[in-house]
């Protein structure tokens, strides 16, 4: 008898964790001109936020071809909010692990990857959040960067 409640307990556990997801609201890419990334062109993203009481995950984006030269980008990602507010932070993210091994997917030459820049987020204010995203590399110029994107999550929402 035990191990039929266990079995039904398992099951209504599965279908609860199967329900569960996160449920994007903002996804956008930027493509990255002739493969060359300057520091002084940032990507723009403007997002509508209405939701002030949803935990969210923010992620950047990143396409790169074989010939990035680097095995990490850092990031200066400025957020103008509603308020008039500036937050800065500046990001490093790993592109390839000590081994030289691409993290993002991807077969042939371009490799993308999506990292969690900050999660468990909740955004102050509604209205419209301004997102700069500049590369912060010694280069003035990076080479291999086909494209920067932003991807917000909304978490664990369950149907």
């Amino acid at each position: 008898m035990q191990n039929k409640h266990t079995i039904i307990f398992s099951l209504l556990l599965a279908s609860l964790c199967a329900s569960c997801d996160t449920q994007t609201i903002y996804d956008e890419s930027l493509t990255i001109p002739e493969e060359a990334w300057c520091s002084t062109m940032p990507a723009y993203f403007d997002v509508e936020i209405d939701d002030t009481l949803t935990y969210n995950t923010l992620y950047l984006n990143i396409s790169n071809t074989v010939n990035y030269r680097y095995q990490n980008i850092y990031f200066f990602v400025t957020v103008f909010l509603p308020n008039g507010q500036i937050a800065r932070d500046t990001v490093n993210c790993d592109l390839a692990n000590p081994y030289g091994e691409w993290l993002g997917k991807g077969m042939g030459k371009t490799k993308t990857l999506q990292f969690p820049y900050r999660t468990h987020f909740l955004f102050p204010y509604t209205g419209t959040y301004k997102f700069y995203i500049e590369q912060a590399m010694r280069d003035d110029t990076l080479t291999g960067v086909k494209a920067i994107g932003l991807k917000i999550a909304r978490e664990s929402v369950c149907r």
